[in-house]
This record gives structure tokens, sequence and C-alpha cells, in this order.
């Protein structure tokens, strides 16, 4: 079934800020890592209908950005975003052959739903990262269109983690709040909308992140049992430890009758040459 902007109205407005302020800043010269998050903090404020400084935080507004290139692409090689060192720097982004790492995680004031989204995106045309960038999105593209709404967490993993070998790929998550640590996605967090102001507050940040269940190996729970969960691996190839670190961020809603999954990431690594079309 097709996915609808109302299922998650917070990512609409990530996928669309994001889109738009990449727009307005690419080629321009001397733009950092924190002027490309506060334009995008920006645009994400101007939307009413959301609390733009989301809940995962830190880094600090619930917003991340990190550049890096080719030959020195370690800085994707996060472990965890509340890390410092991977909040956004006054790192230079390079528009001509850079990667970059987006993400945010938005809340909608009017069903409580948080909207995550994040992507990596690389500028450059050199074909070995451009090939790679494919390959990955296929593969992740795979795991998506087999999802059914019987299947449990378990299952998802366990086909994931199959489905990566099989092409050389492997999901490198660490998670500081999963107590398996290992995981390719969660739930998705939902706060009490009547309840929600401009910010959110230390508790709400604490709810959300304690509520989520995790894709996981040490759990195994019905998918169709409502809501929404994350798709949203961190790959590494296994063959070359040159190639850099890719997140591909997606939504997935299960129900007893339908799947809908959210594919909007796809749109941008389509411009950029990095996915089919």
């Amino acid at each position: 079934m097709t996915w609808r902007i109302e299922d998650n109205p917070a990512r609409a407005v990530g996928i669309r800020t994001l889109s738009d302020t990449i727009d307005a800043l690419r080629g321009r010269a001397c733009t950092t890592e924190r002027d490309f998050k506060a334009s995008w903090l920006d645009r994400l404020s101007h939307c009413s209908d959301i609390v733009a400084s989301g809940w995962y935080s830190p880094p600090p507004d619930g917003i991340t950005v990190l550049t890096a290139t080719p030959d020195d692409p370690a800085r994707l090689a996060y472990s965890s975003l509340r890390s410092e060192e991977y909040w956004p720097s006054d790192r230079l982004i390079d528009w001509q052959n850079g990667l970059l790492l987006a993400y945010c995680s938005a809340i909608d004031k009017v069903s409580g739903l948080a909207g995550d989204i994040a992507i990596t995106l690389y500028f450059g045309s050199e074909s070995r990262i451009k090939d790679y960038f494919r390959r990955a999105h296929f593969v992740v593209g795979r795991l998506l269109d087999s999802i059914s709404n019987k299947d449990t967490s378990l299952n998802i993993i366990d086909r994931a983690d199959a489905a990566f070998a099989d092409k050389g790929l492997r999901n490198c998550v660490t998670s500081i709040t999963d107590k398996a640590s290992y995981n390719v996605g969660h739930t998705i967090p939902q706060l009490n909308p009547e309840l929600l102001g401009s910010t959110l507050s230390e508790e709400e940040r604490e709810q959300c992140r304690t509520q989520r269940r995790f894709l996981n190996r040490v759990t195994d729970w019905p998918i169709a049992s409502g809501g929404q969960f994350s798709i949203e691996p961190q790959i590494r190839s296994a063959t070359d430890e040159d190639l850099p670190q890719l997140t591909f961020h997606y939504l997935v809603r299960a129900e007893r009758s339908e799947i809908r999954v959210c594919r909007d990431v796809d749109s941008l690594l389509v411009q950029y040459g990095l996915a089919e079309a």
C-alpha cells in the first residue's frame, strides 16, 4: 500500500526542509556542518505543526550533520550520534566530491509521532562510490519489499543480515539505548500531543528513548501489533574498509491488513545518482 503524508507529517516536513536546505546551500563556499544544521533547523522551525528541536538529544536540537570525503570517510563511521564528537562542527562541506550525513528527529504536534529521518549522500562522481551506494540501496530495498504483516521483528533482522552478507555488506549499528546494542531499527516514539509545547522536556525525551522496541536478536514481537517502526541499518562494506559507512532511514507502518513503507529518502538518492529510479 502507498505511504501517505498523514501517516507521519513530521517526517514529510523533515524530508522537504532537508531537500530545500541542500538546494539553498549546495555549492556555497565555506559552508560548515554547523551552518547546514542551523539553516535546516531554521526551516523546520517555520513549520508550526512540529516541535522542530527533536527528541533524540544530544546532539543539540535532535539534529546532526556530518561531512566527509571518499579519501577520509571516518567521520561517518559513528558509533552513536549522541557522542559530542559527532555533533555538527566547523568542518567544511565539500560540495564537489564530499559525503554528507543528515539526521533530525522532529515531533508532530497533532499526532505526537516522531518523524525521524536520516540519509547519507555523495555529491561526487566516482563510479566506485556510486556503485557501492546503489548496491547497498538495492539490498535495503529488497528487504523492505519482503516485509509482511505476518513477520516478527526477529524475522526481519534475520533476513537483513543474510541479505547484507550475500552482497558483501554488513550492518554495524551500535545503540547505547538498546540492551542488545545491535539492531536494524526500532518502533517510532509517540508522545501525548495534548501535553506538547514548543520544545520537549527532558522527561519527554526520556519517554521517547525508553518506549522504543528494537528489531534485535534478544526480543521478538509481531510487527502487525500496530504502529510504525524504522528500518535504518548503518551499512559498511565487508570487503573494502575504505568505503564509507552509509545510512538510509525508512519507516514502515504495519497493520493486520496492510504494510506501508515510507521511501521518501529515495528521491534524494535518485537525484544524485545513488539509486536506480
